[in-house]
């Protein structure tokens, strides 16, 4: 609650252009000599400026296969520069394609992504793994489709490229989607192949890789970081997060009645005769894609009945962290920061004493004693093949370093102990698809199994995405007075989550509300709507319960919660669009609304006594006989906004402000970023 309106708005003068649409003299909407009707100030209302600092963009994907997710960043998360600070990429979009392969919406982005590259990424299967493009108010285009395969390789016995059946890659995104657990589909058994005839040939094609560089997959830690180390039960490990790359090989072994061991299997077939794939991974997927390799059976390609086939991939090329491999003295430095114990010299004896553990496709051999590999068939008669997925990490171990597995750094946790060493925390997603390969012989009854079920037949599990957006709320209570306009009397941060399913409709919201200061002597209740879609919550009646006033608050009040029901439920996710947020304060001593500019009042608001400014949250112009019309609430993209000081002017602290307003928003986008000093 502030008292010096008048002097701020008189000395604003001096600093905010008038507006084209109010460059005549005008008395209070209240005056009566007036010389302006309530419709011509409603529309110097609708023309003037929203104060909205997001900018609604139209979006395309077009990526030629059904139900791929998309998911679009505001940064590179695969370059090393971004992976290496500490600066977070957001996630600013995300949408399964629909019928076609294409799917067209529209996006909310802070305003000063205009002219910005974002990047979009994807893991599903047949489609460019990262595509950029910049954003305009126009609209943007992301084209993930992928012409035919490059050169098949060259090492072994390499086959022309396959086309890739498309309806079959639209049935395994489908059936296997990127990021979901997909336990349920596995079978009891050894994944091998059991060839009951003699065949010429049989040929492995590559369908897709969604192993691969990791989205802040990489959390360090060490015993020097204190308590912040255990952050990575959460994924929020601190100091800082690094990029991983996990390429994977695929290599298979042969047998007849006698299942060789693990110790067998890496001394007689992890070689480069045994290579059927290498370095696949989403970077190395495009070129892949369709490559065809012919197994060797000793010197020929023909195979015995009775012979069976077993798979088995490794990681020869993994990356701790990200470009250690081209940078040795990364690891060195690495070893030295946190002051790390290890038994390796340098980066060359790491690599050569260490590995991930092997996944094989005959579960006794895997770390778990359990089944990493899906299988089944697609198509009939000549045209049979047999689909694999495997999953690339131990589904229940998930990756671990220098001898701490997953369930003693959870009892670490627990305990809440100090440990001898780093700890890299990576779970297994278990969504089976990180290697993607068909397998056809020359007579494909020849390895028919009858207990291989038909992938067309699979009901897929259902799939659903999340799309979230945070920033920070300001509100001055002195409604429909001014105050001393350092907008800071209720300041709350947010975060909003919308989840949509495969054809791209809301199933539910989520909030995340968080009142962060109070710098005001009433007492104000919270609430928020979307226009239209939900009916009015409230999260809190008075935010002095909850935040000092005046002053920092020690331990902050964070309210959260789900909508489940109401007009959005069942709509397109773009219909359910972010700029329908309509949060508002409620006076309690004056019991007033306050909204965002030309917001709707809730049913229940106070109306009396205001003019057609005030009824759309509009600063009047000629109120304390100021030019210009100024916001009493706003919405800033951003949850590091910094509140401004005490009875200090909003655009004294944050000079660019008077610019934003001045030019209706076309110039200083940022000024909520360039605070003085």
């Amino acid at each position: 609650m502030k008292t010096n309106a008048r002097n701020l708005l008189m000395t604003m003068v001096a600093t905010l252009t008038l507006t084209a649409c109010m460059e005549h003299a005008m008395q209070a909407p209240d005056d009566p000599n007036k010389n302006e009707t309530t419709d011509e100030i409603r529309r110097n209302i609708d023309n003037s400026f929203d104060f909205k600092m997001t900018a609604e963009v139209p979006v395309t994907l077009n990526y030629g296969v059904k139900g791929a997710l998309v998911e679009i960043y505001d940064a590179d998360t695969e370059d090393y520069a971004v992976a290496s600070s500490n600066v977070r990429p957001n996630k600013i979009y995300s949408a399964f394609t629909g019928q076609g392969g294409s799917y067209t919406g529209s996006m909310v982005v802070p305003a000063t992504l205009i002219g910005k590259t974002v990047y979009a990424f994807s893991d599903a299967a047949g489609v460019s793994h990262k595509v950029a493009g910049v954003v305009t108010k126009s609209g943007i285009v992301f084209d993930g489709t992928i012409g035919s395969a490059r050169k098949s390789i060259t090492r072994g016995i390499p086959q022309p490229t396959k086309l890739l059946d498309k309806t079959m890659t639209d049935k395994i995104n489908e059936v296997l989607s990127e990021g979901h657990n997909h336990d349920n589909l596995l079978q009891n058994t050894d994944i091998n192949i059991h060839i009951n005839k003699d065949v010429e040939y049989i040929d492995v094609t590559f369908v897709w890789g969604g192993a691969g560089t990791g989205h802040w997959t990489g959390f360090w830690g060490s015993p020097n970081d204190g308590d912040d180390v255990w952050k990575c039960q959460n994924g929020e490990a601190e100091p800082a997060w690094t990029e991983n790359s996990y390429q994977c090989n695929l290599y298979y072994f042969t047998y007849t009645d006698q299942l060789p061991t693990a110790q067998e299997i890496e001394e007689n077939f992890i070689n480069n005769e045994h290579l059927v794939f290498f370095d696949a991974d989403q970077s190395t997927s495009e070129s892949l894609r369709g490559v065809t390799y012919r197994l060797q059976n000793g010197t020929g390609t023909s195979f015995k009945a009775g012979t069976n086939i077993g798979w088995v991939l490794t990681h020869p090329r993994y990356v701790l962290p990200y470009k250690w491999t081209s940078d040795r003295a990364s690891f060195a430095s690495f070893v030295e920061k946190y002051n790390i114990t290890t038994p390796y010299n340098n980066y060359a004896d790491f690599a050569a004493n260490w590995h991930m553990p092997y996944i094989y496709s005959v579960k006794s051999l895997n770390p778990d004693n359990k089944n990493q590999t899906i299988r089944y068939t697609y198509g009939s008669g000549d045209d049979e093949v047999i689909v694999y997925g495997i999953e690339d990490l131990s589904v229940t171990r998930g990756n671990f370093l220098w001898g701490e597995e997953w369930s003693d750094h959870e009892q670490h946790i627990a305990n809440r102990e100090k440990a001898q060493f780093p700890f890299f925390c990576m779970e297994s997603d278990r969504d089976y698809n990180d290697l993607l390969f068909i397998v056809q012989a020359s007579d494909p009854s020849a390895i028919h199994d009858d207990d291989i079920r038909p992938i067309e037949e699979q009901e897929p599990e259902p799939s659903y995405s999340a799309e979230s957006i945070e920033g920070t709320l300001l509100f001055e209570d002195l409604f429909p007075n001014a105050g001393d306009y350092d907008m800071n009397d209720v300041v709350i941060t947010y975060s909003l989550t919308k989840y949509f399913d495969q054809d791209n409709n809301m199933v539910r919201l989520a909030y995340e509300f968080t009142p962060v200061w109070s710098g005001a002597d009433y007492h104000s209740s919270f609430s928020f709507l979307f226009d239209d879609l939900t009916d009015v919550v409230t999260v809190f009646n008075d935010q002095t319960k909850y935040v000092r006033t005046y002053r920092a608050t020690d331990k902050l009040t964070t309210f959260t919660g789900e909508i489940t029901s109401g007009n959005f439920v069942g709509k397109n996710k773009d219909e359910f669009s972010w700029d329908a947020f309509n949060p508002f304060i409620t006076i309690r001593n004056t019991g007033y609304e306050v909204h965002l500019p030309k917001k709707a009042p809730s049913a229940n608001a106070k109306l009396d006594g205001l003019n057609e400014y005030a009824r759309n949250y509009v600063l009047s112009p000629t109120d304390a006989k100021t030019e210009g019309e100024f916001p009493y609430a706003m919405n800033i993209p951003t949850t590091g906004y910094v509140i401004v000081t005490e009875k200090v002017r909003i655009d004294e602290e944050y000079p660019y402000f008077a610019t934003w307003v001045a030019t209706h928003g076309a110039q200083g986008k940022d000024w909520y970023q360039r605070r003085k000093n």
